[in-house]
C-alpha cells in the first residue's frame, strides 16, 4: 500500500521520488494514491518506457516532475528485436506528452544497444523526437556483459 511504502521514506532528505524499475505506469494508481500523502515538497520522477496504454500516463502524469523515458530505439524492427514489444504506445505516448506541455519535464534517453543498434540509428531515433518537440537527451551505451 501506499502507505507502507511512504513510512521508510519519512527519514530520506531527497526531495525527489522516484518511480523506476520494471514499468511503473502500470501502477499509476498507485502513484496517484502516494502523490495524496506524499510530503508536499516531494517531486515525483518517474522512468519510463512509456509502452503502457495511454489512459496509464494520463493518470499520473500531473503528478509527475520529471519523466525520463528509455525509448531503445525509434525503429520498430530494432525496437522489437530487443524488448519482443512493438514501440507504437510508445510513439504515441511521447506524442501526448509532447501535445501536453511535457516535452520540457522530459529527458529522453537514447541507449546504443550493441549488437541492436548503431550510432546512426541512435541519432535517427533523437531527430525524430527532436521533431515531435523534445530537447532533452541523454546519449549513452549500454554495457552488455561477455559470457
Amino acid at each position: 500500500s501506499p502507505v507502507s511504502w511512504y513510512r521508510p521514506l519519512l527519514h530520506k532528505h531527497s526531495r525527489s521520488r522516484c518511480f523506476g524499475g520494471g514499468e511503473p505506469l502500470l501502477h499509476s494508481k498507485f502513484i496517484v494514491e502516494f502523490a495524496k500523502i506524499m510530503n508536499p515538497e516531494w517531486n515525483i520522477v518517474l522512468e519510463t518506457s512509456l509502452n503502457v496504454p495511454l489512459k496509464q500516463l494520463e493518470m499520473a502524469a500531473p503528478l509527475v516532475k520529471e519523466f525520463v523515458v528509455d525509448v531503445k530505439d525509434m525503429d520498430e524492427q530494432t525496437y522489437k528485436a530487443y524488448t519482443t514489444q512493438g514501440n507504437a504506445l510508445v510513439t504515441s505516448n511521447l506524442k501526448w506528452l509532447a501535445e501536453n506541455g511535457y516535452a520540457a519535464k522530459t529527458l529522453i534517453r537514447l541507449p546504443l544497444i550493441p549488437y541492436y543498434n548503431i550510432e546512426a540509428a541512435q541519432e535517427e531515433s533523437r531527430k525524430q523526437i527532436e521533431n515531435m518537440g523534445f530537447h532533452r537527451f541523454d546519449k549513452f551505451e549500454y554495457i552488455v556483459k561477455q559470457m
